[in-house]
């Protein structure tokens, strides 16, 4: 297993044989479109797919560290058990051991020894002290992980605030693309040289139900997204009242996660979703490449903070278990058809564009919601503090999984859709007489 240190926090990485793979996709020359913007609009994407998979990388670790953090807590307290009852036996001590060992490598703690010498565990009195230096050590381990991991979402506000400027420039440069096509299809017709396109990526990017009709889903795409950044800051504070004791706040937030834009699906288990018992899936039509909007949250509620750990929303597989076609023909487009499309690309893009503000007060109002987080996550010995403890701790796995990725991926979507799309209509109006020509620097590329 390889590991990477990731915005401050170790993340478990694939084989080196799932790694090699990756590295081979993401290494791949990408397909460069023509038109205007193109050579920097396919920069910004490749840039655009970094963040994505950066993002969930930092969903991963910080995931990982909840959950050694938590176990740590729970070894130590049994230590501090075993202590005042006489301290570990050798046995006990080696297996506690190497259990901390491994706790340790996935997180990456690293100290001289995991546990006091075996040799200590021999009479009473060398036990006692023993089991409690260990009980000690290992509790302020925890501690200091729990503070690495705010650490770590604190300096992700920076960092996603950086990447949404790409963003919302790469949907201004979208803009100016389709705007051009729009006015290259003017004008334009006569016979196609041929009916339909074979081109396996774009069909990919832009079927829904084995087929391509963006008269249909591309209508689709600004409606169904539009939750993902509407309710962004909603869920911020939704969740910083959670960590305040306000539960019925969260409560409201499952309830109407995605605005009412969703629809429950009926069985979720024969259509490749894998959700706890006790929850349910909400998603959008199919929308193109074979995706959707999908929510995950609680049918009925036992407890709130476990709750937040198995819910998510974001950009998702439409049916999880499909095989997603990989091949087919998309019918070439007329040019009035392609400007029409062209035409709805620019409309989307200005409608992505508008969630530009709301996007960077949710991510601002993320510091308000760390605030509350160090004050309640910190040691607790009441009832009351140790449960306002758990609401903190496991709000820290929710804010991936509700604010960052449905901002971040469905970003990605949004773009990396339009830019499908524009390549669609670029390949249809080639099929035209007086088709539009290769831009200077695209020209000169493909002469080098």
């Amino acid at each position: 297993m390889r590991r990477i240190n990731h915005r401050g926090l170790v993340a478990a990485m694939e084989s080196e044989e799932e790694a090699a793979a990756a590295a081979a996709v993401v290494e791949a020359t990408p397909e460069v479109a023509i038109g205007d913007n193109a050579e920097s609009l396919e920069t910004d994407l490749i840039e655009i797919a970094e963040v994505e998979a950066d993002d969930a990388q930092a969903e991963a670790s910080v995931d990982e560290a909840v959950e050694v953090a938590e176990a740590l807590e729970s070894i130590s307290e049994g230590l501090r058990a075993s202590a005042a009852a006489g301290g570990l036996t050798k046995e006990g001590a080696h297996v506690v051991g190497l259990c901390v060992d491994h706790m340790y490598g996935r997180v990456g703690i690293r100290r001289a020894v995991s546990m006091p010498a075996l040799e200590s565990f021999g009479s009473t009195s060398s036990r006692v002290q023993a089991t409690t230096i260990a009980y000690e050590e290992i509790k302020e381990q925890a501690k200091a992980l729990w503070a690495k991991i705010i650490a770590a979402i604190e300096k992700s506000i920076a960092w996603l605030k950086e990447k949404f400027e790409l963003f919302f420039g790469t949907a201004g440069k979208v803009k100016a693309r389709a705007d051009g096509l729009v006015a290259k299809a003017a004008g334009m017709s006569g016979e196609a040289k041929s009916a339909e396109i074979d081109n396996a990526r774009l069909f990919a990017s832009l079927q829904a139900s084995g087929k391509v009709d963006l008269a249909h889903t591309l209508a689709l795409v600004e409606g169904g997204t539009n939750s993902l950044f509407a309710t962004a800051g909603e869920r911020v504070k939704a969740l910083a009242a959670f960590v305040d004791g306000k539960d019925d706040e969260l409560v409201k937030l499952f309830n109407n996660l995605d605005g009412g834009a969703l629809k429950d699906v009926s069985s979720p288990d024969q259509e490749g979703f894998k959700v706890k018992e006790g929850f349910k899936v909400k998603r959008t039509d199919e929308l193109p490449g074979g995706k959707a909007v999908v929510a995950i949250v609680p049918s009925e509620s036992k407890s709130l903070a476990e709750d937040l750990a198995h819910s998510s929303f974001g950009i998702s597989a439409y049916k999880p278990n499909a095989k997603a076609p990989t091949e087919g023909k998309l019918p070439t487009l007329s040019p009035a058809e392609a400007g029409n499309i062209a035409k709805q690309v620019a409309d989307l893009a200005d409608a992505f564009q508008k969630h530009k503000v709301t996007s960077f007060k949710a991510n601002e109002d993320k510091k308000n919601l760390i605030a509350a987080i160090k004050k309640h996550g910190g040691d607790a010995k009441t009832e009351e503090e140790q449960k306002a403890a758990k609401n903190a701790r496991a709000t820290l796995t929710a804010i991936s999984k509700l604010i960052d990725n449905p901002i971040a991926g469905g970003s990605a979507y949004i773009l990396n859709t339009c830019k499908a799309v524009l390549d669609y209509t670029e390949e249809s109006l080639k099929q035209f007489s007086g088709a539009p020509k290769a831009a200077p620097k695209a020209a000169e590329a493909a002469a080098a």
